[in-house]
């Protein structure tokens, strides 16, 4: 009867426990690279995403000083003197995205493109925008004009430092929506995340 025992151990309990044993560390190791290829293909997923929101804004951006170079074109081969800032920098507000813009002059006086004049060192953000490189974009929370946040651009004229046409668009509606929509998996959230890192 100990023989037959041992007998059944060694043909069926034995190769049992041992089937069942490399199962469980089969099923773990394939458990594992699944998670990994998830965990890999969801952030290779994010960086995606995350490279065509750059995009988007990047191209929004070039569109914004694009507008604005087309600006820059009239009032250097023009003498605004002859027609006022508003007539140039009207139709510009009229026919593109930008809200509002300003002609800033060398000694600090701006013109809206309504035709009001004022010292830009009123604002609190002028020295800030004003001292941005050659071309530049700084996101102001209060204009202080409108009272609208706003996506400003900075275009020099001349390539001078303070003579230079700013730019102001809505950070709020169609145009942002546009600016950093991208058809992904991830939400803005997650975009944010990926992008502070």
């Amino acid at each position: 009867m100990k023989d037959e025992w041992k007998r059944f151990l060694l043909q069926w309990v034995l190769p049992v426990v041992v089937f069942t044993v490399v199962i469980v560390f089969m099923f773990a190791g394939f458990t594992a690279n699944i998670k990994q290829e998830t965990v890999t293909s969801y952030e290779d997923d994010m960086v995606i995403a995350s490279g065509e929101y750059a995009a988007n804004i990047s191209a929004s951006i070039r569109k914004m000083e694009a507008v604005g170079d087309a600006l820059i074109d009239v009032i250097v081969n023009n003498n605004l003197a002859n027609f006022g800032a508003s007539a140039v920098l009207g139709p510009l507000v009229k026919n593109s995205d930008a809200y509002m813009a300003l002609l800033v002059d060398t000694n600090d006086k701006v013109v809206t493109d309504e035709g009001v004049s004022f010292l830009g060192t009123s604002l609190s953000y002028y020295d800030s925008v004003i001292n941005l490189a050659s071309k530049g974009v700084a996101f102001v929370r209060d204009d202080e004009i409108k009272g609208n946040s706003a996506l400003v651009v900075k275009m020099p004229v001349n390539n001078t430092s303070h003579k230079c046409v700013l730019l102001y668009y809505p950070m709020t509606g169609s145009v942002l929506s546009r600016i950093v929509t991208v058809e992904s998996d991830a939400d803005s959230s997650s975009f944010s995340l990926i992008a502070d890192k």
